[in-house]
C-alpha cells in the first residue's frame, strides 16, 4: 500500500501531504509534474499549448512513470494533470495501479482534466459545482495546524483585517480599496501579496491605479506557512477573495476559521458550504459595499471554537476522505 501523489507543486501543499499521510500509515510521496520551478518555467507549462508542455517535459515525465512503476506504488493521486497525458495514466494503469483524481481547482479553470476521467477509479473534487455535474465526491479542503490552546481571544487581536494571497484578478485593487477604507476609519489592515515576478505584475496592472499602488508590497517569493497562520491567529477577521470561476472554499477559509479569525469572502457560497455551527463567522464581501461588509465582519465575534467544530476544519478529516476516495485504509495509526 503505497501511494504517488502527481501534481504541480503549490506552495508545499502535496509535498507535506505526503508527509501528513505516512504519518497516519499510509506511505505516500509527492512526484511534480512540472521538471522546474522557476518563473519562466511556470509561465511556459502554464500557457504553452499542450503538446509544447508534454513535449518540454517528455523526459522527466518519462522518469517519473518509471520511478512510479518500479517503486512498488499500488495507488496513484492525480491533481492538476497539466503536463501529464492520459497515454501516461493508461500506462500506470497497465502497471496494476489504482489511479484516483482530486483537485481543488475548477473544470471552468481546467476544462482538459475532464478528458482524465474515463481512466479514474475514483474522482474527487473541493468544488460542490463540479460535484453537482459531474458526480464527482465532494471533498472541502483544510487546515493543516490546528492548536485549539493557541487561539487568541476577540481582544488579544492586534489586527483588523488580514489578506495573504496570489495578486491575480482583480485581488490587488480590491485590497488597495481596504486599505483605504482602513486608514480612515482607523482600521488595522495587514496584507502579504504574492505575484511570481514583480516586472509581470506592473505589466498587466500597468492601467490599474489602485492595483499599482501595491507594487511596493508585492513579493515574488512564497511566504512560509507558518508566518501566515501566525498572522491569522493575532487577526479579527481574515479577508478571502476567491476565484469567480470556482465555487469550492479555499485553503484561506480553513485556516482563518481554525485559528479563530472571522472570514470575510467575496465567495457568495461560502455561508451554505460550512459546518452551520460556523456560519456567523462568515461574511459575505460585496464589492459594491465593501466598507459595510468590513464593518459587518469586525462586529462579529472572533476567538476559540467550540471542540468539535474543530474536527470539519481539519486535515485529519481531509485525509480520511481522500483515503476513502482512493480506496485505503490506514494500517498502524487510527486516523
Amino acid at each position: 500500500m503505497k501511494v504517488a501523489i502527481i501534481s504541480l507543486s503549490t506552495f508545499g501543499y502535496f509535498e507535506r501531504m505526503a508527509i501528513a499521510m505516512t504519518k497516519r500509515g499510509v506511505e505516500a510521496q509527492f512526484f511534480d509534474e512540472r521538471p522546474a520551478n522557476d518563473v519562466l518555467s511556470k509561465l511556459v507549462m502554464r500557457f504553452a499549448t499542450k503538446r509544447l508542455v508534454r513535449k518540454l517535459a517528455r523526459r522527466h515525465v518519462e522518469a517519473q512513470l518509471n520511478r512510479i512503476i518500479c517503486g512498488g506504488f499500488t495507488h496513484v493521486l492525480l491533481v492538476f494533470a497539466e503536463v501529464v497525458s492520459t497515454e501516461d495514466i493508461q500506462l500506470l494503469r497497465e502497471s496494476g495501479l489504482r489511479i484516483s483524481r482530486y483537485t481543488w481547482d475548477s473544470l471552468r479553470n481546467r476544462p482538459n482534466v475532464a478528458e482524465f476521467d474515463p481512466l479514474m477509479d475514483a474522482v474527487g473534487s473541493f468544488d460542490p459545482q463540479d460535484c453537482a455535474i459531474k458526480g464527482y465526491t465532494y471533498i472541502p479542503l483544510y487546515c493543516e495546524y490546528i492548536n485549539p490552546e493557541g487561539v487568541l481571544p476577540h481582544k488579544d487581536r492586534p489586527i483588523d483585517f488580514y489578506f495573504c494571497g496570489t495578486a491575480h484578478t482583480d485581488r490587488a485593487a480590491l485590497i488597495s480599496r481596504m486599505k483605504e477604507i482602513s486608514l480612515h476609519r482607523n482600521w488595522r489592515t495587514v496584507s502579504q501579496l504574492f505575484y511570481h515576478s514583480r516586472l509581470l505584475y506592473a505589466l498587466r496592472h500597468w492601467n490599474d491605479k489602485r492595483a499599482l499602488a501595491l507594487f511596493n508590497q508585492i513579493s515574488s517569493d512564497s511566504f512560509a506557512l507558518s508566518d501566515i497562520i501566525a498572522h491569522i491567529r493575532k487577526a479579527k477577521v481574515v479577508v478571502d477573495v476567491h476565484h469567480a470561476n470556482q465555487s469550492g472554499l479555499t485553503m484561506r477559509t480553513f485556516e482563518a476559521l481554525a485559528q479563530g479569525a472571522v472570514l470575510l469572502t467575496t465567495n457568495q457560497h461560502a455561508a451554505d458550504l460550512i459546518d452551520p455551527a460556523l456560519r456567523d463567522r462568515v461574511v459575505f464581501l460585496d464589492r459594491n459595499a465593501v466598507e459595510a461588509s468590513m464593518t459587518e465582519a469586525l462586529n462579529r465575534h472572533s476567538g476559540p471554537l467550540a471542540a468539535e467544530q474543530y474536527e470539519t476544519l481539519s486535515q485529519d478529516r481531509f485525509l480520511r476522505q481522500i483515503f476513502d476516495l482512493v480506496g485505503l485504509a490506514p494500517v498502524g495509526i487510527p486516523i
